[in-house]
């Protein structure tokens, strides 16, 4: 079940790496209102108009446990096709936008 939190992400980190071709890894939390819920990021279907700010999409799936409202840590995504053209990441969440600058 895809929830329904109005809750935004929290401490949300983008890094890009030191490799070559390098990467950017995009952390964070968010509120989640079950114990076995899960919380991914992806790219997003519609990219950015600005070329320089990647794009994606904060999911979470509210499990079936006990409820109780708690910050979970957003499983680490990482982006390496043409990482080194972005300046900024924008998480959409709930009609949301959060823009982040990279780090690194």
């Amino acid at each position: 079940m895809e929830s329904q939190s109005t809750s935004s992400p929290t401490n949300l980190k983008a890094i890009r790496d030191k490799r070559f071709p390098p990467c950017i890894t995009v952390t964070g939390q968010v509120m989640i209102y079950t114990m076995d819920g899960k919380a991914t990021i992806r790219e997003a279907d519609s990219p950015s108009i600005n070329e320089t700010i990647l794009s994606l999409e904060l999911e979470v799936k509210e499990g079936s446990g006990p409820m109780k409202g708690v910050y979970k840590e957003i499983e680490p995504y990482e982006y390496c096709n043409d990482a080194q053209k972005y300046k900024q990441v924008n998480v959409r969440y709930n009609g949301k936008e959060n823009y982040i600058t990279i780090e690194g």
